[in-house]
């Protein structure tokens, strides 16, 4: 690991923040007015302006120049190629591959293949052919998870507005009310239950996976809750012994990071809601975005100089916070 204070670059980066900190952002926005179009970058359909950064042409070139000195440009060839780079782990961080078939075939068949089958499944349940115990149709989907396994699907179900799929609630707190809200109008022959769980140890994905079965139990004590349980983990045989059936387990690899996860399997719920052809569009606008990331230069690259923005703020700026103001509400 290296400090901050020996970066390469980084007493001409201190330099920059004296300069461009005397100078004043006013005084860089009237600087040019051309600026605006020199800072928006363009990639992936989306438009990012810079403009409004404390940033300019000297700045992106010594930013360029440090991401260069550290080898950044290796780095990003081998997080593509899917080598161990998270050297807390001793794995890949490769979820680029859920995006984008890799050059590996028995991945890009093995993961090909796993989504396929959820998005089948999350077809067949929107059709109404998914059905419980009784025989009658799911109609309600309980998605119990944490972290990872809830804020990123829950973020894309929200984002995408209303949906045409059967009523879905995550739960993720051990506070009772979420749980207690997604049972109070549900039909347990008629309600699926889903754990998504990378590990499947999680506390409180367990525990409310617990509550959920007690809720089942006494709610419809003559019916056998083994057809209303699925689970999506990166350990189907802890799932297993949680009592859920091998063939309602979807899986993904353990190298798929919980921030990461909404790309693999466990965007089921946004499946399940928005369908089959939207959870394919989410994945090609990522896709989209890992080919800017892999091929624009690096003073043109977006998610290359967010990085070294957000780097340099902390480094040099000693800013610590970041806010972030989604003025469409369906992104709060």
């Amino acid at each position: 690991m290296t400090s901050r204070s020996t970066l390469p670059c980084s007493a001409e980066l201190k330099e920059h923040q004296s300069r461009l900190q005397s100078k004043g952002l006013a005084d860089l926005l009237q600087a040019g007015a051309d600026r605006t179009a020199r800072f928006t970058l363009q990639a992936a359909g989306l438009s990012i302006d810079l403009s409004r950064h404390y940033l300019d042409d000297a700045l992106r070139a010594t930013l360029v120049a440090q991401a260069r000195a550290c080898a950044l440009p290796d780095w990003r060839a081998r997080l593509l190629a899917g080598e161990a780079i998270s050297t807390s782990e001793e794995r890949p961080a490769w979820h680029t591959a859920l995006r984008t078939p890799p050059a590996d075939t028995a991945w890009a068949t093995r993961l090909a293949d796993e989504r396929e089958r959820m998005l089948r499944f999350a077809e067949d349940l929107r059709a109404g052919r998914v059905r419980g115990a009784s025989g009658q149709p799911i109609d309600t989907v309980i998605a119990i998870g944490i972290g990872g396994s809830d804020l990123g699907p829950r973020l894309a179900v929200d984002a995408l507005g209303a949906g045409s799929g059967p009523r879905l609630h995550f739960v993720t707190n051990l506070d009772p009310l979420e749980l207690d809200s997604a049972t109070t109008q549900a039909d347990p022959a008629r309600t699926l239950i889903l754990a998504i769980s990378k590990s499947f140890s999680t506390l409180e994905t367990r525990e409310n996976l617990q509550a959920a079965r007690r809720w089942f139990a006494q709610a419809a004590p003559q019916l056998d809750i083994a057809p209303h349980l699925y689970a999506v983990s990166s350990q189907p045989q802890r799932a297993a012994a949680f009592g859920i059936a091998a063939d309602r387990v979807f899986t993904f690899p353990d190298w798929v990071g919980g921030r990461y996860s909404l790309w693999s399997a466990c965007g089921l719920p946004v499946a399940i809601v928005h369908g089959r052809a939207a959870f394919t569009q989410l994945l090609a606008g990522a896709a989209a975005m890992d080919a800017h990331f892999a091929d624009a230069p690096l003073a043109a690259n977006a998610p290359v100089l967010l990085g070294l923005l957000g780097a340099w703020y902390v480094n040099s700026w000693g800013l610590r916070t970041r806010a972030v103001f989604p003025y469409a509400q369906r992104l709060a």
